[in-house]
């Protein structure tokens, strides 16, 4: 499979823009509260990176290979998510660990964005049996029923929304950090999928979809809308994914460092609020600030080398053996 290293640098840029959301930069941290929408562009590149094999394999009458499915999925999170956990649990808060159950299983655990993990995971776990339904009906149908369930997903959100409110005077975070509230965030990746599938993106897509692209993630950072309804940010993920997929050769000297980003990407998430609260609290200040991310990525590139990557070679080589398939992906993370 080819290897996108712009989608690598994209993933790195939304680390980036996650990991300034957090660490308060002293003058301009309100300006950078909106860059959470880094998440959002998490979950559009899973739905590209994750539907597009079964769109693939549907499309050349290939099953997806789902026991090799799983053991990617879970040695590409589980192994650096353990490590984080558990070494943050030790270092700061030891009181958990009499409860390793409860760390291992996210149901207790000092990572505070593994909600965002949590959805991934159920994101994994329904997405074959949404491919498999979804197979079933012709391309442009797909992508029908797929903005019919984002726009059911966001009116599931309203609905508890004002549910709660009305039930409870507030709105519990719980009530609407669940896979069905974000279930949407997913379909912009996953429509480029069906689009690429199409022979819709084999031709490049002018620079005008990638200005249109960063202009929504720069107005979903600007106005910070609640993440769970923050389209902007969503839709413009997956203009800039189209437009990146479309050429697949843009920027090649760049390729080693974006593939450096994107390698460095889901430690620097798992990482970075320990850290940021180790050495730059409780007064933030910019030396802190460029402390804390020296130190985050240097965790990040040992994690990557000596967790990450073999993890990942073990699941290329239990993976079952290659028939020719059309070119798509990278191996896609949170």
């Amino acid at each position: 499979m080819r290897r996108l290293a712009a989608l690598d640098g994209l993933r790195g840029i939304a680390a980036l823009m996650v990991f300034l959301h957090h660490v308060q930069l002293p003058g301009i941290h309100p300006a950078t509260l909106g860059l959470d929408a880094g998440v959002l562009i998490f979950f559009s590149l899973s739905g590209y990176l994750l539907y597009a094999p079964f769109v693939a394999r549907q499309a050349d009458g290939r099953p997806m290979e789902l026991r090799s499915y799983a053991v990617r999925r879970f040695l590409r999170i589980a192994p650096a998510y353990l490590v984080a956990a558990f070494a943050i649990t030790w270092i700061w808060h030891p009181a958990l660990l009499q409860d390793p159950i409860a760390i291992a299983s996210t149901i207790r655990t000092p990572i505070v964005v593994v909600w965002t993990l949590q959805l991934e995971v159920g994101f994994y776990v329904l997405l074959p049996v949404i491919a498999f339904a979804l197979g079933r009906f012709r391309s442009v149908d797909r992508v029908r029923i797929l903005f019919g369930a984002a726009a059911a997903s966001i009116g599931l959100t309203v609905l508890v929304m004002i549910a709660t409110a009305a039930s409870l005077g507030y709105v519990p975070g719980a009530a609407i950090s669940t896979l069905g509230s974000y279930a949407w965030a997913f379909v912009p990746g996953m429509v480029v999928a069906e689009l690429e599938r199409r022979g819709r993106l084999s031709v490049p897509l002018p620079a005008a979809a990638l200005l249109v692209g960063v202009g929504l993630i720069a107005l979903s950072s600007a106005v910070d809308p609640p993440a769970f309804l923050d389209l902007p940010a969503a839709l413009g993920a997956g203009a800039v994914i189209a437009f990146l997929v479309s050429r697949p050769a843009i920027a090649p000297r760049l390729d080693r460092f974006w593939a450096a980003a994107g390698a460095l990407s889901y430690s620097v998430y798992l990482w970075h609020e320990a850290i940021i609260d180790a050495v730059d609290r409780p007064t933030p200040t910019w030396v802190g600030a460029v402390l804390a991310a020296a130190i985050t990525l240097g965790i990040a590139g040992v994690v990557y080398v000596g967790i990450e990557r073999p993890a990942i070679r073990l699941g290329q080589r239990l993976r079952p053996p290659a028939s020719p398939e059309p070119r798509v992906v990278l191996e896609p993370t949170v």
